[in-house]
């Protein structure tokens, strides 16, 4: 009996989407001078036609690799590995095609990238995570997918390739000061996620131990959650100018209307109610069995919590604290208002100035400190978990 054609669904859709926006969008834009509206430029006006049909067998490549023998592993490293590299070609292909468009310009015009590279690049981003998955987390395989496309990036980064970008040219001129705001963020990100954690977890296991009153802390913290984030930022104005007022020990610590308080308190009240729940529901799933042999072996009930409900629960709890912090590194460009630095300075700074490329900026910087942050937090949780809960995420 012949075998039914099948092909791969994800491989297929982000195929066809990376090579359609490829072809129909704009592959970068040229500006005269910074804040001006840049002029779209095709694929091969961008690149030439070598590099632009070389771009486009790459997809041809994915997309066969999506039809024939689309359920192999081989077919699905070709995959990964394929849109890795697509990745790694975008990127390094846009810095030829800055250098190849502003030749003819003026020294203020500036080249950014087009939708047609970020669509391309978000499939192919796609595919690198089905086939990391279909890897296997920590195989061989998934190894090299997932770092094909950061140690190209970097390469072509340390080579200069990328330097006639219009991101590039606005991180040489705020290069003084993007460190110290991303410092920044990660400090404020930091402390604020310390407290959530030690608060959060204190406040789930006595909704956990005391479920009549559960449903109280629950809401308390969820009102932290409606709260829109300058709202936030203008109602702790109050209660921090007051203390700094009265007392001698905030101002010493600088605790005012500006500056750090307000962010890291807002951070942390923002984070407390997905730790909370999700550290309750985790020891809620502990099974009463193991609670009830617990107690019968002799431990005590902070002995249980410690030694027993703790460690089942952790995949639950780190799952609330991965969510925690991706939403904190997000809520920390509040800064800004606060001036308390932050990623938030490039980000709406070029809002502010209709300046594009340095949104884009503090906007990368923000997406590459998430996914590293959410990395190391994954390493933490399958350190933390219970052997056989290891692959529980």
């Amino acid at each position: 009996m012949p075998r039914r054609f099948a092909p791969h669904k994800v491989g297929l859709t982000a195929s066809l989407a990376g090579l359609v926006s490829l072809l129909a969008l704009a592959f970068g834009t040229v500006a005269p001078f910074r804040i001006a509206t840049g002029s779209p430029v095709n694929l091969f006006e961008a690149l030439g036609t070598p590099a632009a049909v070389a771009l486009i067998a790459l997809w041809l490549a994915c997309l066969g690799a999506s039809l024939v023998g689309a359920r192999s592993a081989r077919a699905s490293l070709a995959r990964g590995l394929i849109s890795a590299a697509l990745i790694v070609a975008l990127v390094w292909l846009s810095g030829v095609a800055a250098e190849r468009m502003l030749a003819s310009e003026t020294a203020l015009a500036r080249y950014s990238m087009g939708a047609g590279v970020w669509l391309s690049a978000f499939s192919a981003f796609a595919l690198v995570v089905a086939s990391r998955r279909e890897a296997g987390e920590g195989s061989l395989g998934s190894l090299a997918v997932v770092s094909l496309a950061p140690v190209g990036i970097v390469v072509a980064l340390l080579t200069g390739r990328l330097s006639s970008l219009g991101v590039a040219v606005e991180y040489r001129n705020v290069s003084e000061d993007f460190w110290l705001w991303t410092a920044q963020h990660v400090a404020y990100s930091a402390v604020a996620m310390g407290i959530a954690i030690t608060v959060g977890v204190a406040l789930g296991i006595f909704a956990h131990s005391k479920p009549r009153f559960a449903e109280t802390v629950f809401t308390t913290t969820s009102i932290f959650q409606t709260i829109p984030g300058l709202a936030m930022i203008g109602i702790l104005a109050v209660p921090l100018g007051m203390l700094a007022e009265n007392s001698p020990a905030a101002q010493a610590l600088g605790i005012g209307v500006l500056g750090w308080a307000p962010v890291v308190v807002a951070l942390t009240l923002y984070a407390l109610l997905v730790i909370v729940r999700n550290t309750a529901a985790g020891l809620n799933a502990v099974p009463d069995s193991i609670v009830d042999a617990a107690r019968g072996m002799g431990l005590s009930e902070p002995q249980i919590l410690r030694k027993v409900q703790l460690p089942l629960s952790a995949p639950i709890v780190f799952s609330g604290i991965r969510t925690a912090s991706q939403q904190t590194i997000g809520n920390a460009t509040l800064g800004v208002f606060v001036a308390a630095g932050t990623l938030g300075r490039p980000i709406f700074g070029g809002v502010s100035q209709t300046a594009n490329d340095l949104v884009l900026l503090g906007s990368i910087a923000l997406v590459a400190l998430a996914l590293s942050t959410d990395i190391a937090m994954r390493g933490v949780q399958r350190f933390v978990s219970p052997r056989h809960l290891k692959g529980v995420q």
